[in-house]
């Protein structure tokens, strides 16, 4: 079943990862507009508007498929099991957050435009993404702490005191 959906605010396109099918969907309006293969499992999807360029992470494969509007780009290698993707539209920069074999070595790849730059260390349950466009802070979380990138640095890890966090919001406007 269709297990993620990224949504392009500039070409109005949605993506639809179906993990059963390795497929993602792509959907104008109301109707569905092609089918498209990926690698095995696709389970998180990010787009850049600025680009158009729609990443969707596989996670048996550790891989991203790179799509623009109804075509296959690229695949590009990850760490061990991609579990979540973050765009930052302003940079370019895409973070692929890797919980790594066994749930033992986390990391980040980061991707710009077609091209995987840099993996980064974080944590060794990192599992959930929030960034800030304003600011190019992102935030990657493990359960009991996060981890805070600026472009392609791990600048410090803060304590959130907080078991098992699943998911982190942040406010461009404020950000907080």
């Amino acid at each position: 079943g269709f297990g993620a959906v990224g949504v392009n605010p500039v070409s109005g396109y949605v993506y639809a990862a179906s993990d059963s099918s390795n497929t993602v969907t792509v959907v104008s309006g109301t109707e569905v507009i092609t089918t498209l293969l990926v690698d095995a499992a696709p389970n998180a999807i990010g787009v850049n508007p600025a680009t158009g360029y729609a990443y969707v992470t596989s996670i048996f494969s550790h891989t991203v498929t790179v799509l623009s509007g109804t075509e296959v780009i690229t695949t590009l290698p990850t760490g061990t099991s991609p579990v979540a993707i973050g765009v930052n539209p302003v940079s370019g920069y895409v973070y692929v957050v890797d919980q790594g074999p066994a749930l033992g070595n986390g990391d980040v790849t980061v991707i710009s435009g077609t091209e995987v730059i840099t993996t980064l260390a974080t944590s060794k349950l990192a599992h959930t993404i929030g960034v800030n466009p304003a600011s190019g802070y992102v935030y990657v979380g493990d359960g009991s702490a996060i981890a805070v990138l600026s472009g392609t640095q791990v600048i410090t890890t803060l304590t959130d005191n907080v078991l098992w966090g699943y998911a982190i919001g942040v406010n461009p406007v404020t950000g907080f």
